[in-house]
């Protein structure tokens, strides 16, 4: 019948009644979705109502004054019953009396709502402003004390209700779950003193299923991956390098910045930024609260079993990228006290987790991480981990330790992973070829019989669609090992070169130490010459060529400024100061390396080029060590990471002056402190 259609009427009426009936088909759907999230939502609301009221009946006497509002059950519009049920809510949070134990029950029922977009509804004529639709009277609904009765006021319920929105500012939905949370944690915060370690946790289980509902959210919308969000600490004044919100005047001034989540103009533009403000404060205050002393007195079980839920919740809190310095410094070295001195059971699991932990916020204990190493021998011949979660962790781990025998012996597991799984003739785990690969790259190690396999597997999956960082990564690994052939390989005597196997890289000298076999035609000969192969090295050139021009594809149709306050600033200064010479900000040279600042200097026809980086704190691994001598005393001290140490030994082989800015100095000094050390600096690189 279809067919018949077809033949005897014209194509495209046809083609336009489809896309009207899918169409409505998809809006039918929607308006259905949008339905049912609604009825979701009512019940939980209803429900948390309903808790709330149970926990005033129990506490009559201290709440006998409350004014009784009713709760709007399945009839009428749903969303004004929503708003309505949410002012009602409103109300007894705000001055009901009940018992510290209960806000934390409360406050995980309120964590469960999902705030509904009125924007995303058919909305009701009742969902006016209120404050316009309807004229109310002047009723002191909020007060010290507590509320008139429905009888002394001798009003209907709608009266009231509305008159609560205008008192409360409760004029739309948005407001009402504000509100709502806001009045949550400020009770919560009164109390926190009197709570136990056990509230704490559950109240931390709340906070993160919002920033794994927050940063899914920000995910599904394509938005650039937010930079590390390093709280203040006040204890170590260790400050944060972050973006600053752009408005009409452009860059902010540093003393206009009211919250520090407006640094982040990404968390900004987001309807629930007002929500993981309050989140993070409660977070952040609760961890604080956290006697971790009176932690390792609880009977074992209890003991072990919270250790794990905070390993968990400081893994998942770090990894999305929130760290809080001061809280990560007190957990480590409370971690380093159970594990190193056995006060826990061996768990790999745990091990994991913290290792994650450190490497998800530049944070490393010395000593954790020496332990760490010490024990991953047996970690690998654990029948419980996952054998791709071992690899994972020992690329993590290699970050994070000085390049030693027990490192070497991480890296062979590593590389014996990637061999013995045949993961370069698989597709689905390219990622993990590549992920070793890089990493292998910036800790120094450079295996000749690798990268041999590293240049075929490219080769084949050459045309594969892979996210923009991975094609940078690639990128960075070809140009290192570029520069390995030519500034080293190339320079050895033909006995040397034949036998070479591995070469170990020293990032602050340049030095470089090679390990050599007796076997003759090594892998590096083949790589330079060919042996009835093709020639790797051109093979290097060809693949660097190509992924180069790939990522100016990408920055072509991605062109976007960053506009980091301490960039700005220095980039300000040398305006001022050097306003006669050429002045480029984000410059990228022809390697496809990106600078912070680029000068170029030209004095009787001689160019001098002059690049300035400001290393922020994702730059730095904050290291604690442990005095031998006493228990109790810890040192602290920034080190740079191993991509900073790559980055800076890639710009090293590049004919320029370099200037590394470190954040922790820059921002002790002041302005006119700011403007001597960079023209000082540029006077000593000139």
């Amino acid at each position: 019948m279809l067919i018949s259609c077809i033949i005897t009427y014209p194509w495209k009426p046809l083609q336009r009644y489809l896309q009207r009936m899918t169409l409505f088909i998809f809006k039918r759907q929607i308006s259905w979705t949008n339905t049912k999230l609604i009825r979701r939502e009512e019940k939980k609301i209803e429900k948390t109502i309903l808790y709330i009221e149970e926990c005033i009946e129990k506490e009559r006497e201290t709440n006998n004054n409350l004014l009784s509002l009713k709760t709007y059950f399945g009839e009428g519009d749903k969303l004004y019953n929503v708003h309505m049920n949410l002012v009602k809510m409103s109300y007894l949070l705000k001055n009901m009396r009940i018992n510290e134990k209960k806000w934390v029950s409360i406050y995980h029922q309120i964590s469960v709502l999902h705030p509904l977009d009125e924007k995303m509804f058919k909305m009701s004529k009742t969902l006016c402003n209120y404050g316009q639709k309807y004229a109310c009277k002047d009723i002191k609904v909020g007060s010290e004390q507590n509320c008139m009765t429905n009888n002394e006021l001798n009003l209907p319920y709608s009266e009231i209700q509305r008159s609560v929105c205008k008192e409360y500012n409760l004029l739309n939905l948005q407001l009402c779950y504000s509100f709502v949370l806001k009045i949550c944690i400020h009770s919560l915060l009164n109390y926190l003193p009197m709570y136990t370690i056990c509230d704490y946790l559950s109240i931390l289980r709340g906070c993160q299923r919002f920033f794994n509902f927050f940063f899914q959210l920000h995910n599904r919308r394509y938005i650039k991956k937010l930079n590390f969000i390093y709280l203040y600490s006040i204890s170590h004044n260790f400050r944060e390098n972050v973006k600053m919100l752009k408005n009409v005047d452009g860059i902010l001034k540093w003393e206009k910045k009211t919250n520090w989540c407006y640094q982040y103009e990404e968390i900004y533009n987001l309807k629930y930024h007002q929500t993981f403000v309050l989140k993070v404060d409660l977070m952040v205050r609760v961890l604080g609260s956290i006697k971790y002393d009176a932690l390792g007195c609880e009977n074992a079980p209890s003991r072990d079993d919270n250790f794990a839920k905070l390993v968990t919740f400081f893994c998942a809190k770090t990894k999305m990228g929130i760290i809080d310095e001061q809280s990560v410094l007190n957990f480590l070295n409370f971690c380093e006290n159970r594990i190193g001195n056995g006060k826990t059971k061996s768990n790999n699991y745990i091990y994991i987790s913290i290792i994650s932990i450190m490497y998800y916020s530049r944070i490393v204990h010395n000593e954790l991480v020496s332990h760490f190493v010490k024990a991953f021998r047996r970690m690998q011949d654990c029948v419980q981990l996952s054998k791709k979660d071992i690899f994972l962790s020992g690329l993590k781990l290699l970050t994070l330790v000085r390049r030693s025998s027990d490192s070497v012996h991480i890296y062979n597991y590593c590389k014996w992973y990637i061999l013995k799984n045949s993961l370069m003739e698989n597709r689905e785990n390219m990622v993990y070829v590549l992920k070793f690969f890089f990493v292998s790259c910036i800790i120094g190690i450079f295996d000749i019989y690798m990268g041999r396999l590293y240049i075929n597997f490219l080769k084949k999956n050459q045309r594969a669609n892979w996210k923009s960082s991975f094609v940078y990564k690639t990128y960075y690994t070809l140009l290192g090992w570029d520069i390995i052939i030519n500034t080293f390989i190339k320079d050895l005597n033909d006995e040397r070169r034949n036998n070479l196997q591995m070469v170990f890289l020293n990032f602050y000298d340049k030095t470089v130490h090679s390990i050599h076999s007796h076997d003759m035609y090594s892998e590096a000969y083949t790589i330079l010459h060919g042996n009835n192969h093709p020639n790797w090295y051109a093979e290097i050139n060809a693949l660097m060529m190509f992924y180069r021009e790939k990522i100016r594809e990408g920055t072509k149709n991605n062109i976007e400024e960053n506009n980091y306050y301490n960039q700005r600033t220095i980039f300000h200064i040398l305006k001022k100061f050097y306003s006669k010479h050429h002045i480029m900000y984000e410059y990228v040279t022809k390697e496809q390396i990106t600078l912070d600042i680029l000068i170029q200097f030209c004095k009787k026809n001689i160019y001098k080029n002059i690049a300035i980086e400001f290393n922020g704190r994702t730059h730095y691994n904050l290291l604690i060590q442990k005095e031998s001598s006493f228990e109790h005393v810890h040192y602290y001290r920034m080190v740079e990471t191993y991509n900073t140490k790559y980055k800076k030994w890639l710009l090293s082989n590049l004919p320029l002056s370099l200037i590394y800015i470190p954040y922790y100095h820059w921002n002790t000094l002041n302005y006119a402190h700011q403007v001597n050390y960079i023209t000082n600096s540029i006077e000593n690189a000139q």
